[in-house]
């Protein structure tokens, strides 16, 4: 389950780059982090189970220059591993695969768009080839046109 959260002062924020043993946190790829705890209001999202504890795994240094106060925007999911419950905090993304929140959006923004150039949908292919035809002609134009101009110069 996930739930988007936008502009939430942070509580209290912790930072960790090694294990409660001493040994750095490290990714399966071998790449190390940092385990960061965020604490925000446990009102901020409707779920029994949410106390305003958020992990995020710290790969870049994005969390930096967190601190107290700090307004966060991003995608709180929730998991359930080993009998016990975690609220994981993700950014806000900007790239990258969607949320499954957007992911509906983004495929009814594909299908307008699909209409919009090739039709109905009802021929696709034959659409996609005019459309292509089109913009490889206005290609070729152009390019022929900076050929003819570049063969005029007097040097």
């Amino acid at each position: 389950m996930e739930f988007n959260i936008k502009g939430i002062s942070i509580e209290k924020i912790y930072r960790s780059d090694k294990k409660q043993d001493g040994t750095p946190y490290m990714s399966k790829k071998g790449n190390a982090f940092s385990k960061v705890d965020i604490y925000i209001d446990h009102n901020t999202i409707d779920d029994m189970d949410f106390q305003g504890k958020l992990t995020y795994f710290d790969y870049f240094g994005n969390t930096d220059d967190w601190n107290t106060g700090t307004p966060i925007t991003g995608i709180i999911s929730k998991t359930e591993f080993n009998g016990k419950t975690y609220f994981n905090f993700d950014m806000e993304r900007k790239s990258g695969a969607p949320t499954s929140a957007g992911l509906e959006e983004l495929k009814e923004r594909v299908r307008k768009l699909e209409e919009a150039v090739f039709g109905n949908g009802e021929n696709l292919t034959e659409g996609a080839m005019k459309f292509s035809g089109a913009i490889l002609s206005k290609e070729e134009k152009e390019a022929k046109e900076e050929k003819e101009l570049i063969e005029d110069l007097p040097f």
